[in-house]
């Protein structure tokens, strides 16, 4: 999506230096939230890793556990 907004933007900014023409609102309004949108979903992908992490350190389970062969059989 992030792709999408910057291949956006470069074509509007195109437009605008060699045309030498406004682009309409629209494109302009479509660039904006699909940039503000792919930065949303950034940030709640940093902070759902950060809460996973927490969430497993705060099982307190060991991170291996050794095997024990010299039980009785």
């Amino acid at each position: 999506m992030i792709l999408v907004a910057a291949a956006l933007g470069v074509w509007l900014l195109a437009e605008y230096v060699l045309i030498r023409r406004n682009p309409p609102g629209f494109y302009l309004t479509i660039m904006m939230i699909l940039a503000f949108s792919s930065l949303n979903f950034i940030m709640l992908g940093i902070m759902g890793e950060y809460l996973g992490r927490i969430y497993d350190e705060v099982k307190e389970r060991p991170l291996y556990i050794e095997r024990h062969d010299n039980l009785p059989q």
